[in-house]
């Protein structure tokens, strides 16, 4: 199976997929586009360059662990995993 395949076949599972991108800064314009390009909204962290352009989403100006660590707070305030 191709990659192509193997994301589409990915991307047609989730029933609300979203994108979440660590560490793409300024110099990887090809990843932060084929982020911004996919039609889910997008999680971007990066703690200097965390702004999106093209797509709903956020971006979290921080470094990867805090970014994680914070998002888990929010969904187990949320009732995620439960």
């Amino acid at each position: 199976m191709t990659t192509h395949v193997s994301w589409l076949n990915w991307t047609s599972q989730p029933k609300s997929p979203l994108v979440i991108e660590i560490g793409a800064g300024i110099d990887a314009p090809s990843i932060r586009s084929l982020s911004e390009n996919q039609g889910f909204p997008v999680i971007r962290i990066n703690p200097r360059h965390g702004k999106l352009v093209r797509s709903s989403g956020i971006g979290l100006m921080m470094g990867a662990k805090d970014a994680l660590e914070s998002i888990e707070i929010a969904l187990e305030k949320l009732g995620f995993f439960r």
